[in-house]
């Protein structure tokens, strides 16, 4: 859907327009377990799932920032597509953005004040995910990898997705509809939600 391009922009908006602030990001595919993890567990196929998060992590991640204190965090490689040895220290940021595909699922969503979904066409979000996977594997061009992408998207990306991504669309506060250039279109303010300029993000 764009999450994090959209994550990313709005960071950088926000710093912008707040420099005496600070705004941390944090993706919630860092909180994955290992690809390695995931095998032992039987789990690997099921990657990005909810089952697949460590929710040990995610308990004392939120516990850290309701408590104000600081919080080392494994961070994800979307290079190799796995957890890297490298970590993120969050500590009593003024903002903190979250994105991902749990981000709107408990126990993340009930810690954010504002919560945003993002929609966009199905076809257009395959070919965003087509060109992620060619882009981390750029030798792999042959037309078997095509149909393992295929099979990948089909099998898990879209089950996951209809599963457990669409029931969190409710606990938005607004839903934002992309174009296929990652364009924002339409806003749809839920909940009766006081309505808040984001038109700027994409300006």
């Amino acid at each position: 859907m764009g999450k994090s391009t959209f994550a990313k922009q709005l960071q950088n908006d926000l710093q912008q327009r707040m420099l005496n602030k600070s705004i941390d990001l944090v993706c919630t595919d860092n909180f994955l377990y290992s690809n390695t993890k995931l095998k032992k567990m039987n789990n690997f196929d099921h990657k990005g799932f909810p089952d697949s998060y460590d929710q040990n992590l995610i308990e004392n991640f939120i516990e850290s920032i309701n408590n104000g204190n600081a919080i080392d965090i494994p961070m994800y490689d979307h290079h190799v597509n796995d957890i890297s040895n490298q970590q993120m220290v969050v500590y009593q940021p003024d903002i903190l953005i979250i994105e991902g595909l749990i981000s709107l699922q408990h126990p993340l969503c009930d810690m954010a004040t504002t919560k945003i979904f993002l929609d966009a066409d199905s076809r257009d979000v395959f070919q965003w995910y087509a060109v992620r996977c060619h882009q981390s594997m750029p030798l792999e061009t042959t037309e078997r990898f095509n149909t393992k992408i295929m099979q990948a998207w089909q099998c898990v990306d879209v089950p996951n997705y209809q599963k457990f991504v669409v029931p969190t669309r409710k606990n938005a506060d607004m839903v934002l509809s992309m174009n296929r250039r990652h364009e924002l279109i339409n806003i749809n303010y839920q909940h009766s939600y006081e309505e808040v300029e984001l038109n700027a993000v994409y300006n």
